[in-house]
């Protein structure tokens, strides 16, 4: 089913010719995802080629960024193979794993694995790194989106959070490697432990708490708790972690809603989860 206007086709026949001649003779096979960037094919057993959905413009900074980042994670990410820069497709390792499902019952194990990567990603020299070009939500495009959806939330408590949550302080100390698109689909779990990363397409340098949204999809309210103790977070940068949550669930739930299952599921769980937060804390500074 076709997720976005502008989306093309993409066969097996397609998937074929783009691969160099070393693997012209090898099975081709398209893998069924919940992505919304890039058709997905199986190449043999240990490669994936990743083709663009929508005409590619960006910036194919991701092959670079993937031999950076390897020596410094305690998880699997995936090897290049080759990349064709003016077209976006990329050929790397497979990587195997089952992606955590958006119920709350990631657990604390889960969480702890995510504070060791988070840790380690911010420890990674920054030298030479690009900036992520997107930054938060603007407000606009996330008041259109809580209006696009009003069917099935609370409009008015969920922008009250939106615009308490996107009111945090920005950060001011030095910026960190993050992985920039850290959901569900890109976490791989091997007996409910993390054991990869896949999809840094959009890693970069900036602010960690793009990449805190994911404790709001995989994690229950208890174990989001810890991850801030042993993060050490301060107020404002969780409180941006929950805008960036907030902000990519609620403009992923009406334009997913009738394509992906797995996206808008994904989002509607988070959105519980930043509302439920909220309204604890709420609840809690209202107390004599």
């Amino acid at each position: 089913m076709r997720m976005h206007a502008d989306q093309v086709a993409v066969t097996v026949a397609d998937a074929r010719r783009l691969l160099p001649p070393e693997l012209a003779g090898r099975p081709v096979r398209p893998v069924a995802s919940g992505g919304t960037v890039n058709a997905v094919f199986r190449v043999g057993d240990d490669l994936a080629l990743r083709v663009p959905l929508r005409p590619f413009g960006g910036d194919l900074r991701e092959p670079a960024v993937l031999r950076a980042l390897a020596p410094h994670l305690p998880v699997a990410i995936p090897r290049p193979y080759a990349h064709d820069a003016e077209r976006g497709w990329t050929i790397q390792q497979w990587l195997p794993g089952l992606t955590p499902k958006s119920d709350g019952r990631g657990g604390r194990a889960l969480a702890d694995d995510l504070v060791a990567v988070l840790e380690a990603l911010w420890r990674v020299p920054t030298s030479g790194a690009v900036p992520p070009a997107r930054s938060l939500w603007p407000h606009p495009v996330v008041r259109a989106a809580i209006d696009a959806a009003a069917d099935e939330l609370d409009a008015a408590a969920t922008l009250t959070a939106w615009e308490r949550l996107s009111a945090a302080g920005p950060w001011r100390r030095p910026p960190v490697w993050m992985h920039g698109d850290l959901l569900p689909g890109n976490v791989l779990l091997r007996d409910g432990r993390l054991v990869g990363l896949i999809d840094f397409a959009e890693a970069g340098v900036g602010d960690p708490a793009r990449d805190l949204m994911v404790f709001w999809h995989v994690l229950g309210r208890s174990d989001r708790a810890h991850v801030r103790r042993r993060l050490g977070l301060d107020d404002d940068t969780w409180h941006r972690g929950a805008a960036w949550a907030l902000a990519q669930a609620l403009v992923a739930l009406p334009y997913y809603r009738h394509t992906n299952p797995h996206m808008t599921a994904s989002a509607r769980y988070a959105i519980r989860a930043v509302l439920g937060d909220e309204s604890g804390r709420v609840r809690r500074s209202s107390l004599p």
